[in-house]
């Protein structure tokens, strides 16, 4: 990812919780091209990798769909740091061009990408899991998720957000009141 040509990587995070305090951080993936994304585990993130995972942030345009979230996410876990002029949020740059459209990520894969209905693996998952394991399905955690399921629902995820950021971004920045 620093060695390519891309000045934008696209974030997000798996997470067991809404808050960072409830929870942690199953997971980073991350996308810089079209069509590519990974699943990192944090549980194998060397002190290493996250100095390269920093000078990500420090030097590439760094794009999520729902920023606070990943954002409170991987600096109270990761301690992560971002430049915040170098971050941007699908979710917010569309509801500047659509405030009356919803904005989740996978309502508008289904609209602007060629993705699909990519989640659906993951769903039918949970679903099967808390039948069998007599759990209410908000009660379930995402890491309950097998690994293969997980990494690919996730690096989707990040896939996605890229795209958006690349139909978005030159519509907002021609518009100097939405930029």
């Amino acid at each position: 990812v620093l060695n390519s040509d891309s000045p934008v990587v696209a974030l997000d995070t798996e997470t067991t919780a809404l808050y960072p305090r409830d929870g942690y951080v199953l997971g980073l993936s991350m996308s810089y091209k079209k069509k590519h994304g990974r699943y990192i585990l944090t549980d194998v993130l060397s002190e290493s990798a996250m100095q390269l995972i920093q000078q990500i942030l420090d030097t590439k345009t760094i794009v999520f769909h729902n920023m606070k979230f990943d954002y409170k996410m991987l600096s109270y876990h990761l301690g992560l740091k971002f430049r915040r002029e170098l971050v941007h949020d699908t979710m917010v740059m569309h509801y500047l061009l659509d405030e009356n459209d919803t904005h989740g990520l996978k309502q508008l894969a289904l609209k602007y990408t060629d993705f699909g209905d990519y989640d659906a693996e993951l769903d039918d998952y949970k679903k099967e899991y808390c039948a069998k394991h007599g759990l209410k399905q908000e009660d379930f955690t995402y890491d309950l998720i097998p690994f293969d399921i997980i990494s690919n629902y996730a690096a989707i995820d990040t896939a996605v957000t890229l795209e958006l950021f690349e139909k978005f971004n030159p519509i907002v920045q021609k518009n100097e009141k939405l930029s």
